[in-house]
């Protein structure tokens, strides 16, 4: 009987105390960076990759110095596409071209762009959601990196928590973008070595 009494003094006493208040000042607002430029160049491609090819922006990061001097951008997209990894290639190569071409050309953008500024600047994450990857056919593409200036493939299995292994591939940038480069030389030249296709006697083609 002692000692429950004693229990409940000690949790009276310990419930009842009320420890220092610290106070924490708010921190200091400090005026955002001023990005319209960057988020303009970056909307407008978004919007025409939504449209084109149902790539969706996520989320984009500028990241800069004390003198507002961008140094790296990060983009992030996600999509329900199902492509292969020749596909999903081509169409990384397509976006990164025309992103760097829109900031060279954008004064606004090129202007605080970092000495050199190049795709070893950009980081740039797509993230594949389809539910046929997930749960049907695992081999399509699932996961696509371009960081540092290095391409990372990634099948659906890199999504699967009971799998410890998945299919991945690994280049550079410039290897990505020369492998593209010739395979649409190579379907170029097959298209201009078909015959051309007979017309019928109303001079139509025929199909």
């Amino acid at each position: 009987m002692r000692q429950f009494l004693i229990l409940c003094i000690l949790l009276a006493a310990l419930t009842s105390c009320e420890g220092p208040q610290i106070w924490r000042p708010e921190p200091i607002i400090q005026r955002d960076y001023d990005s319209d430029s960057f988020t303009d160049v970056t909307l407008h491609q978004a919007a025409r990759l939504a449209h084109k090819h149902r790539w969706y922006l996520e989320d984009a990061w500028v990241y800069y110095n004390a003198a507002g001097i961008v140094n790296k951008i990060r983009l992030q997209y996600r999509t329900q596409n199902i492509l292969e990894l020749q596909q999903a290639r081509a169409l990384l190569v397509d976006v990164v071209e025309e992103y760097m071409e829109f900031l060279n050309a954008n004064p606004d953008t090129s202007g605080h762009l970092v000495e050199g500024f190049s795709v070893d600047n950009l980081l740039i994450y797509v993230d594949f959601q389809s539910y046929w990857g997930l749960y049907g056919d695992p081999q399509y593409i699932g996961w696509m990196v371009l960081q540092d200036g290095m391409v990372y493939y990634y099948d659906f299995d890199v999504k699967n928590i009971y799998v410890d292994y998945w299919y991945s591939r690994i280049e550079t940038y410039n290897k990505s973008r020369e492998i593209v480069r010739l395979e649409r030389i190579s379907e170029m030249d097959y298209q201009d070595s078909l015959p051309p296709p007979p017309k019928s006697k109303f001079g139509n083609l025929v199909q």
